[in-house]
């Protein structure tokens, strides 16, 4: 059998075969395939994202529109999966907490090394004792971090003047702005279009749970648990200052009515030693 006639046999076979029935077993097997993608554009979406509605307009952009739907999700899926964002963030996190103490004194700039509680150089105070658990903690913090007692050293209110009072205001206000920003930007809090859709959407339309409702009412608890704790210490901040100016007042009136009660005894004295002069006076002419 020659090669020719090979091949002439092979052509005649080819015009025999049944076309409709191949392009229906490819068909049927891009469909398969298909499935399998949707499945893992299913599964990818949620490794990436917990919204719900993000994860259905994945899935229904790939259905619709196949190659060109799995082109958009591609490029519109959050790059880092929430594991690897988790992973991300304790390491940094970590790697914060072992390079805590590894600074510079903020009064001299000296470098400092983990346990210091002074500053070699210029003697900067770094750590204040807790007068609860005696443990030291960062001086900028306002509770301790042990035992949960407040942070504040006890100073006279008598002693501190209107200036004084307002370089304080001053300093807490730079203090309050400075948390408020580094919370603002410690982590990327920006969302697209689509996420900002997808968050207001999923709003309307999201039916809370028991187990939400709840933990919102807990949030809701303990928030408005804080800000009565916060307007109690302000009221006794505010009797304190008060009490502490009645008192001082109280004990500027004291030495201003003694030192008059010093001046009129004094004047009393002499009115009385003149007196007795003139007497003495009279009595030795006589």
């Amino acid at each position: 059998m020659s090669v020719e006639q090979y091949i002439l046999d092979t052509l005649n076979n080819i015009g025999t075969i049944n076309f409709d029935g191949v392009m229906k077993i490819v068909a049927l097997l891009f469909v398969v395939f298909w499935v399998f993608v949707v499945i893992w554009v299913w599964n990818d979406s949620g490794e990436r994202s917990r919204n719900l509605f993000f994860r259905l307009t994945s899935v229904l952009t790939v259905l619709i529109l196949n190659i060109f739907g799995l082109v958009i999700y591609l490029l519109i899926r959050p790059q880092f999966t929430i594991e690897e964002v988790y992973w991300s963030d304790l390491e940094r996190r970590y790697l914060k907490y072992e390079t805590k103490e590894l600074g510079d004194c903020p009064k001299c700039g000296y470098q400092l090394q983990p346990g210091y509680i002074y500053c070699p150089e210029c003697n900067y105070e770094l750590k204040v004792k807790c007068k609860g658990c005696e443990l030291y903690f960062d001086k900028d913090n306002k509770y301790c971090p042990y035992c949960g007692l407040i942070n504040k050293k006890e100073i006279p209110l008598e002693q501190i003047s209107a200036k004084e009072m307002q370089e304080i205001a001053s300093a807490n206000k730079d203090e309050i702005v400075q948390t408020v920003e580094e919370k603002g930007t410690r982590y990327s809090s920006k969302k697209g279009v689509f996420f900002k859709s997808a968050d207001f959407f999923n709003k309307i339309f999201h039916t809370k749970t028991p187990e939400e409702k709840a933990e919102e009412k807990r949030l809701k608890e303990e928030k408005k648990a804080q800000e009565q704790r916060i307007k109690k210490e302000k009221r006794i901040e505010a009797e304190n200052l008060k009490k502490a100016k009645l008192e001082a007042k109280k004990n500027n009136d004291k030495a201003v009515s003694e030192s008059a009660e010093k001046k009129d005894q004094g004047s009393n004295q002499k009115k009385d030693k003149k007196v007795a002069n003139k007497n003495n006076k009279k009595s030795n002419t006589k």
